[in-house]
């Protein structure tokens, strides 16, 4: 990269999510915000590449029209408020952004695509989505989010949809299906899959965690899988700082590797704070955790962004 600058990647922020949620900054120009977690100088200055912004549309919504129109809400959100980010549509957008430190850029991720029912796949070329996520903890008409006790495979429909998500090149993110339906989608997706915020079950036994199973699937697949910040998928007792997520990904590197790990924060998307990572400026001693303990730089490189650099470069080529 240019500058010798180190790129720092998150596969899964709900960037959307917050800035709509809270009254202080809801409706006001992204630039225009002060913020900690969100703005253009709490980017630039922890030296962030880009982010993946989750589209995430509620459960409540799901079903014939009210979905469809909260994603299109969504879009029409983004294209008002959301100023001053680089909308990466092509894999060279991705290189200028992880080559300076002037901008941050931007990829798409819809998370829970019932919508996609009504207003069909094209529409996640049309605004260049680099991922998208098949459901979010219920049901929907594709399929069982991992929330449904006794959960079955992917809907009729929901196989239709995943065999038309092949056809255009867009990443599967697995974040939020139920076992069944991932055990599906292996035998009839042959694209490029995620997981983008997550933790393992081995140290959090909960159905929204990855088994050792689903990730040597992604891995097969050279895929990614971004651990989140967020206590909830860290620890069982709901309490976690920078030494879980150190843990979680080490664990991970010892058995398969440093290439399809990374940083999936989650960042916006849950309410109990993490003790000592709650913006982006507290990555740094994630960093100087790995190198503490013996990483190689080009490792750390490729967990604090390179590998999702690869990955998405990848989709867009």
């Amino acid at each position: 990269m240019e500058n010798n600058i180190t790129p720092v990647v998150d596969g899964h922020v709900d960037l959307l999510y917050f800035l709509m949620g809270n009254d202080c900054i809801k409706n006001k120009k992204f630039t225009e915000i002060e913020h900690k977690l969100f703005s253009q100088k709490a980017f630039t200055s922890a030296d962030v590449s880009f982010i993946v912004s989750a589209f995430y549309c509620p459960d409540q919504f799901n079903g014939q029209k009210t979905s469809s129109d909260f994603f299109l809400f969504l879009l029409d959100y983004y294209d008002r408020y959301i100023d001053g980010l680089v909308k990466i549509t092509s894999a060279d957008d991705i290189g200028r952004c992880c080559g300076s430190k002037k901008k941050t850029g931007v990829l798409f991720l819809l998370e829970n695509a019932d919508s996609l029912v009504d207003l069909g796949v094209d529409i996640l070329k049309e605004y260049a989505f680099g991922a998208v996520g098949l459901t979010h903890v219920g049901k929907n008409r594709i399929g069982d989010g991992n929330s449904i006790r006794f959960a079955d495979g992917l809907s009729r429909k929901g196989r239709e949809i995943v065999k038309q998500i092949d056809a255009v090149d867009v990443a599967i993110d697995i974040a939020h299906l139920s076992d069944p339906c991932i055990k599906e989608l292996a035998n009839i997706f042959s694209g490029p899959v995620l997981s983008s915020h997550t933790g393992f079950r081995k140290f959090c036994d909960m159905p929204r965690n990855l088994s050792e199973d689903h990730m040597k699937f992604i891995v097969e697949r050279s895929g990614m899988i971004g651990v989140s910040v967020s206590p909830e998928m860290l620890s069982s007792d709901k309490k976690a700082g920078c030494y879980d997520v150190f843990v979680h990904i080490d664990w991970f590197v010892q058995r398969f590797g440093h290439e399809c790990i990374g940083i999936g924060s989650d960042f916006g998307g849950f309410n109990i704070p993490n003790t000592e990572i709650d913006s982006y400026a507290k990555l740094a001693s994630l960093k100087t955790m790995f190198m503490e303990h013996g990483y190689p730089p080009s490792a750390v490189a490729d967990i604090m962004g390179e590998n999702w650099c690869r990955f998405y470069g990848k989709i867009l080529s």
